[in-house]
Order: structure tokens, then C-alpha cells, then sequence
């Protein structure tokens, strides 16, 4: 615990010393780089990252990326076993996901932490009727989305809005 108040004071001086480049390369390296980013905002989040989320959040990404499969928490095969009944971690089926909720996706073209062929994947395996609306960005990052300027959010809201009037009338 004093470790880590070392290192964000660490952190701390080293954004404000590169007046944030440091902060912003680090962000961009992970999440991708857009011109609609506002740079405060990313000096911002990634003073509090990875607040909102814990080390098994993390931990699950990880194993997205290691095993190439879309599945519930792997705890090692003893856990497993005690946990699911099996030795590996049972695999989310997507097509029994509850129908009838409709699903939107909107993504930017220049996410990198989602990878196009797991976007299509995807696509491909939510069930006929549930997606309502697709859209990708030219030039927004993963985190466009809520770094992003004023002209990057009026893209993507005016559909944002719309979607949540026709799909979840007042």
C-alpha cells in the first residue's frame, strides 16, 4: 500500500513535469490516438486509472486475449472444477443472451483494444433481430467516447438519443 502512494505521487510529477505527454502516450498506446480527444480530459482519466474496475476485471481481459474464447472467469482448474463443475471455464453463448433487448453498437475506428475480427465476431454472434443499430466513427479512440470534444460528441449523440427515444420511450 505505501508502494503504491509512492507511485502515484510518482506518476503524479512525472504527467505534470512532460505537461502530460507522458500520461497521454501512455493512454494512446493502450486505447488508441484521436484528433477528437481532448487532452485535459485523457491527462484526467489517466490520473484515476484503472479506477472503476479491480485486477480480476483485468485479470478476465487478460485471458480474453490468451485464450481467444469469450468466457466466464478462469480460476485454474481446481477452482474451476468447484466453481462451474468443469476444468476450464464455461464459454459465454452469446445466442441465448435474453431476446428481445435490442443491442447498438457504436465503435471508432481507431480503437485499439477492440481488435475488428473480435468486433465481427461478435456481431456475427448476437442473435437475428436483437441488433438494432450499428456504427463506426472514422477517428475516434476507445476513449473518444468520454474524452472527446464537443464536435466529437454531437456525432455519435443525436443516434444516441434517438435509439434510447425508440427503445426506451419516456
Amino acid at each position: 500500500l505505501t508502494g503504491t502512494v509512492w507511485l502515484h505521487r510518482f506518476e503524479d510529477i512525472l504527467c505534470d513535469f512532460t505537461m502530460g505527454e507522458v500520461c497521454k502516450f501512455a493512454v494512446d498506446l493502450l486505447c488508441g490516438s484521436s484528433l477528437m480527444d481532448d487532452r485535459r480530459m485523457i491527462e484526467r482519466y489517466a490520473a484515476h486509472f484503472p479506477a472503476g474496475t479491480s485486477m480480476k476485471d483485468m485479470n478476465h481481459y487478460e485471458q480474453f486475449f490468451l485464450k481467444d474464447v469469450f468466457a466466464e472467469y478462469d480460476y485454474g482448474s481446481k477452482h474451476n472444477l468447484l466453481i462451474y463443475n468443469i476444468t476450464n471455464p464455461p464459454a459465454f453463448n452469446i445466442s441465448k443472451f435474453v431476446h428481445g433487448i435490442p443491442v447498438a453498437f457504436f465503435a471508432g475506428s481507431h480503437d485499439d483494444l477492440v481488435q475488428p475480427a473480435d468486433y465481427q465476431r461478435l456481431l456475427r454472434e448476437i442473435p437475428p433481430g436483437m441488433l438494432v443499430f450499428k456504427r463506426t466513427i472514422r477517428g475516434f479512440s476507445h476513449l473518444t467516447w468520454f474524452t472527446g470534444t464537443d464536435t466529437a460528441f454531437l456525432q455519435y449523440m443525436t443516434d444516441f438519443v434517438s435509439l434510447l427515444l425508440t427503445y426506451n420511450p419516456v
